[in-house]
């Protein structure tokens, strides 16, 4: 929760920064995304079985988001899918994946010549899950005894998702007075997160009793996309 207050109050400090952008800006711009993304792995790997291979703490993630821009203030949204590589050995197969949606909110602190720079912060809803497969019925200790003989299981938790980021846009394009459209390029480089729960379900409808976990940690994503911005002078 600490962490939680944290990063909003940095995205606090920008939102004071404000003052440092020269023009009001107004636009918009939808985007393809791809990056990746850490997870905190290891209380993860220590619920399921000693025997098990390690999930490894990196996703590829993929995505694709929207916004809209009036006198600098930024909302839009964005849907995330993310998978991790598939860890193995004689005991199972393991695949980690997450999907989020969520809605963001942000402040233009600088435009100039195409360039785009701001805060970004988002609130949503997501799950985590883990497919285990090829394990040849030798599962953990909260599979319900009734799933226990089926070959492959999902375990998974929904809940709230967030993040804060720093972005950063270029609109390659033709530029007509204060407007300019065309290709838009860019970064995305922060923080998500998703708060601990104990909320966990086997193949999406048996409720179990799990670990405190949530997906939280640093991702860099690149964005693709068309856009369009303009700006007056204050």
């Amino acid at each position: 929760m600490i962490n939680f207050y944290l990063r909003f109050s940095v995205l606090g400090v920008f939102l004071l920064c404000s003052k440092l952008g020269f023009a009001q800006v107004s636009g918009r711009a939808l985007h393809l995304q791809v990056g990746y993304e850490n997870f905190n792995a290891e209380k993860i790997n220590g619920w399921f079985l000693p025997s098990y291979p390690t999930l490894q703490k990196t996703y590829t993630t993929f995505g694709f988001s929207g916004y809209g821009v009036r006198n600098n203030v930024l909302l839009g949204g964005e849907l995330q899918v993310k998978t991790g590589s598939t860890v193995r050995n004689t005991a199972a197969k393991l695949t980690p994946c997450a999907a989020n949606l969520d809605f963001n909110f942000g402040y233009v602190l600088l435009h100039k010549k195409g360039l785009t720079v701001f805060p970004i912060a988002g609130v949503g809803y997501g799950f985590f899950a883990t497919r285990i497969w090829e394990a040849e019925k030798r599962y953990p200790s909260f599979v319900p005894e009734q799933v226990s003989m089926r070959e492959n299981i999902v375990s998974s938790q929904q809940g709230v998702t967030g993040s804060i980021a720093a972005g950063a846009e270029y609109i390659l394009g033709k530029q007509a007075g204060s407007r300019i459209k065309g290709l838009s390029v860019g970064l995305r480089a922060g923080y998500s997160f998703m708060p601990a729960s104990t909320r966990w379900r086997v193949n999406y409808t048996e409720s179990v009793k799990g670990t405190s976990f949530g997906t939280s940690g640093p991702f860099v994503r690149l964005l693709v996309g068309i856009g369009r911005i303009s700006a007056a002078q204050q």
